[in-house]
């Protein structure tokens, strides 16, 4: 039996269900990358299928578990919160440096990847999304793209950006209209895959959000004011950004997921370079084998491996402020 690592953290269920106390508790297991990008686990290694051993970490504790489900919970909570920049009175408004927590993780969906993303301004500081995307092996020839990106300023509007006859391994850059209403915010973009130009058949949606780190409203137009905001994290409103006693339960967890990303985006990307170098696997394949590097990450149907980096600081501070919440 296996289970994948993202359908676990999305749905804590997913095995635990049927959890029974097995023989391997200081074994190994078999862990590999199907053709779609997935990560399984499984006691025995299936046949033609190139794998590797992960040695099975003791299980959770009843604890662990209930604060795994807690802060999954919680996730989805925030980015349901996140759907829209605008407040109950129909103002659009900017997130704070904290609530905007960490950079999202590149996506990957059954046709596309994304290898970057961001928001460029120019000397007129206008600003314009760019998504960095690359064709998988599975996208049909002559596939074309229509791209959804939000209009900052607008709540509806969406800008399209098409992209025509896109083949496998192809790698291109799409890029939105500038705009002179960023906001600090995680802005979802959605790309529709289409077969062909008539777009009679969709074949799939892949979804990135890109986050936002400027807000023109508090821009007062000085490059050097700019700079040294950019610099420091952003141009966002974000008082008390540090004084965590003053902070929100919400603020002090996404101030935590920021300070863990900090330190778990160089070990993985050290991980993924080394696996490249060593020239028996393909890019895409380091890439999505340590895409989940720091999350909890179930073994088998009795072990997890827990998240990494949930003691700084900010996380304990975090947890205390959700325990005096309760």
């Amino acid at each position: 039996m296996d289970c994948s690592t993202k359908q676990w953290w999305n749905a804590l269920t997913c095995c635990v269900a049927i959890v029974a106390v097995t023989d391997v508790a200081n074994g190994e297991m078999c862990k590999w990358v199907d053709e779609n990008g997935t990560i399984h686990y499984a006691e025995k290694c299936p046949e033609a299928v190139d794998s590797v051993k992960v040695e099975i970490q003791p299980p959770p504790s009843q604890a662990q578990m209930a604060e795994a489900e807690r802060r999954s919970t919680e996730s989805r909570r925030i980015l349901s919160d996140r759907k829209s920049p605008a407040t109950n009175d129909g103002r659009v408004r900017s997130l704070t440096l904290e609530e905007l927590g960490p950079l999202p993780k590149n996506t990957t969906s059954t046709y596309l990847i994304t290898k970057a993303t961001g928001v460029n301004f120019d000397k007129d500081d206008k600003g314009q999304f760019n998504l960095s995307l690359k064709a998988r092996n599975s996208l049909p020839p002559g596939a074309y793209l229509e791209t959804h990106f939000p209009i900052p300023g607008s709540e509806a509007q969406k800008q399209i950006v098409e992209k025509k006859s896109v083949h496998k391994g192809d790698e291109f850059l799409l890029l939105s209209e500038k705009n002179s209403a960023f906001k600090c915010w995680n802005y979802l973009v959605e790309v529709f895959v289409y077969a062909d130009d008539s777009k009679k058949e969709l074949l799939d949606v892949h979804q990135q959000t890109i986050q936002c780190r400027f807000d023109h409203d508090l821009f007062k137009g000085d490059i050097i004011d700019f700079a040294k905001g950019m610099s420091s994290g952003g141009i966002c409103p974000s008082g008390d950004k540090r004084n965590m006693k003053k902070m929100s339960v919400k603020q002090l967890e996404a101030l935590c997921e920021s300070e863990r990303e900090k330190r778990i985006k160089p070990e993985r990307e050290k991980l993924v370079t080394q696996c490249m170098r060593r020239g028996d696997k393909q890019d895409e394949w380091c890439e999505n084998y340590y895409a989940d590097w720091g999350d909890a990450q179930r073994i088998d149907t009795a072990h997890v491996r827990p998240a990494l980096y949930y003691d700084l600081p900010e996380c304990v501070a975090a947890k205390e402020a959700r325990t005096k919440a309760r």
